[in-house]
């Protein structure tokens, strides 16, 4: 099952860290389709959880070196 996930990060200032927080996410096969806006603090991504979890989400922006939060009433 595939589902939209959106979350909060947190120490973002450029484009850089939206780049930096893409490429750790794509490295778990369920996490698809990555949407980072630093101007917001905002991302989404679609999450196929056959293969991931929202753990996964947050250690991958954890391995960017931000923090995330998934916010609640994600479809």
């Amino acid at each position: 099952m595939t589902k939209q996930v959106n979350f909060t990060v947190k120490g973002m200032h450029c484009g850089s860290c939206e780049m930096l927080i893409k490429d750790e996410l794509g490295e778990f096969k369920g996490l698809l389709n990555p949407t980072i806006d630093f101007k917001s603090g905002k991302g989404s991504v679609n999450l196929d959880t056959a293969l991931s979890s929202e753990e996964d989400i947050l250690s991958a922006v954890k391995a960017a070196g931000y923090a995330a939060e998934i916010q609640k009433g994600n479809s």
